[in-house]
C-alpha cells in the first residue's frame, strides 16, 4: 500500500472514529434520560441492565482509545523515520561534495 493510500485508509479510520464517539455518547445521554423516566414512573430501573450497558461502551470506548494510541505512535515512528532517513541522505551528499 503506497503511503497516499494509508493516509486515505487512516483518514477515513479516524472520521469513522470520531463519528463512533458522538454516537456512543448519544447514545449513553439517551440511554440516562430513559433510565431516569424510568426511575421516575416505576420507582426502581432493571440494574444489570444498566451495569451491562455501561460496561460495553466503558470497553469500546476503551478499544477506541486503543486504536487512537496505536495511531498516533505509528504516525510518530513514520515522522522519526522520515527525518532519520533526510538525515542520512544529508550527511551522505555532504560526504560526496567533501570528497568530490
Amino acid at each position: 500500500m503506497t503511503s497516499r493510500n494509508a493516509n486515505i485508509v487512516i483518514n477515513r479510520a479516524v472520521r469513522f472514529l470520531k463519528k463512533a464517539v458522538v454516537a456512543m455518547l448519544a447514545s449513553v445521554f439517551v440511554f440516562t434520560a430513559l433510565m431516569i423516566v424510568t426511575y421516575y414512573v416505576k420507582g426502581a430501573v432493571p440494574d444489570t441492565l444498566v451495569s451491562e450497558f455501561f460496561a460495553f461502551f466503558k470497553i469500546e470506548g476503551g478499544a477506541m482509545c486503543l486504536i487512537k494510541i496505536v495511531e498516533m505512535i505509528f504516525e510518530k515512528l513514520a515522522e522519526l523515520t522520515k527525518k532519520k532517513k533526510a538525515a542520512r541522505s544529508r550527511r551522505k551528499n555532504e560526504g560526496e561534495k567533501m570528497n568530490g
